[in-house]
């Protein structure tokens, strides 16, 4: 009766919240009624045992994020959070997973849609960005919305316009399959399932999601060589795009406007969303260039369907704006490429693409 009681007054609370705020609430909450709720739990044999791994990478990416350093790996749980990303019925009407809009031949993009369809063909703001080398990553989405992994799950899942779900479903979908069950209980013996649980099990396999076996990678290796054309190309790079692009990933993690076309709806405002700070209007996570070959189309909300359509726009003239990036403001709101320079540039953009990673992630 008592929780019957604290449920509804959660219900009632959510309902006079908004936008982000309600999402965050919603979440909170569902966590904690999903762990009060208890069901039988299967047993795995005592010889039952756990192959724990670490994932391997070049030791020029550095020290990961510091929210994944004690994290465990195990084939079981990575094998679990891999079921789970592409269980479609865990989606509201059971059509879509995580993995119909994160496709491993496109880098765990969605190469194609500049912003993916959810149930019953709804559309969002937001491309859909490739899932690699998170465990690099300190926030994630366009907009720096989400800081731990292990909650992002929860808005695509219970957003109308992606997979329209909700937690309670999930957890009833995990519970009463049997392959589940014995798999959490192998990975959690005497412990109840639930929905921290399976997220946990999607953050272990998104971590594992590691590109670094590009020709990029093989050259600072020293085990293969730039043509000609792409090393022109990265001497491109690092005058005019390494101050934004930086890092072994490619990436500074920086949230700037680059003056790129604006969604139609208004209220796609970029961080503005998330910090409400003026200064940070239409102002996007720099993305990692790694297998950008894949994961056209390109932009926040995929404005543009290629490469090239990016380089012509940023060497023509951007949008003007108060608050754009500073090096583009000192460029006459350009960075001024020769047509020559723009296909030396590609031609160094491609050794970035990660074939096994597209075809052969375990």
């Amino acid at each position: 009766m008592v929780l019957k009681i604290r449920f509804r007054w959660a219900v009632r609370t959510a309902e006079r919240l908004r936008g982000w705020q309600a999402m965050l609430f919603y979440v909170v909450i569902m966590l904690f009624f999903s762990s009060c709720h208890r069901e039988e739990v299967y047993h795995p044999d005592a010889e039952s045992r756990l192959h724990y791994f670490t994932p391997e990478w070049p030791a020029t990416f550095g020290e990961v994020a510091p929210a994944f350093r004690s994290v465990t790996f195990s084939r079981e749980e990575v094998a679990l959070g891999k079921r789970l990303f592409e269980d479609s019925r865990l989606s509201g009407d059971g059509t879509l997973s995580c993995a119909s809009c994160h496709q491993q031949r496109d880098a765990f993009a969605h190469a194609g849609f500049a912003v993916s369809p959810g149930v019953g063909g709804m559309l969002s703001t937001r491309n859909a960005p490739p899932l690699q080398n998170l465990l690099w990553q300190k926030e994630f989405m366009w907009d720096g919305a989400v800081s731990n992994l292990m909650q992002q799950p929860a808005i695509p899942l219970t957003s109308e316009e992606e997979m329209h779900s909700s937690l309670g479903k999930v957890l009833r979908v995990v519970q009463q399959d049997d392959q589940y069950r014995k798999a959490f209980a192998l990975l959690y013996p005497q412990e109840e399932i639930n929905i921290p649980k399976v997220f946990r099990a999607l953050q272990v396999y998104l971590l594992t999601l590691v590109s670094a076996t590009s020709k990029y990678d093989a050259v600072q290796a020293g085990k293969a060589q730039f043509s000609k054309e792409e090393a022109a190309g990265y001497q491109i790079f690092q005058q005019k795009c390494q101050q934004c692009h930086s890092g072994p990933q490619f990436s500074d993690g920086s949230y700037r406007n680059i003056g790129f076309p604006r969604h139609s709806n208004v209220q796609e405002t970029g961080r503005h969303r998330v910090t409400g700070r003026e200064e940070d209007s239409y102002r996007y996570r720099v993305p990692s260039l790694r297998n950008a070959g894949y994961t056209a189309p390109y932009g926040s909300s995929g404005q543009f369907a290629t490469l090239a359509a990016v380089l012509d726009y940023l060497s023509s003239g951007v949008e003007a704006a108060e608050n754009l990036d500073p090096i583009l403001k000192a460029n006459g709101n350009r960075i001024p490429l020769t047509e020559l320079e723009k296909k030396q540039l590609l031609a160094f953009m491609m050794t970035l693409n990660d074939k096994k990673f597209v075809s052969n992630v375990k």
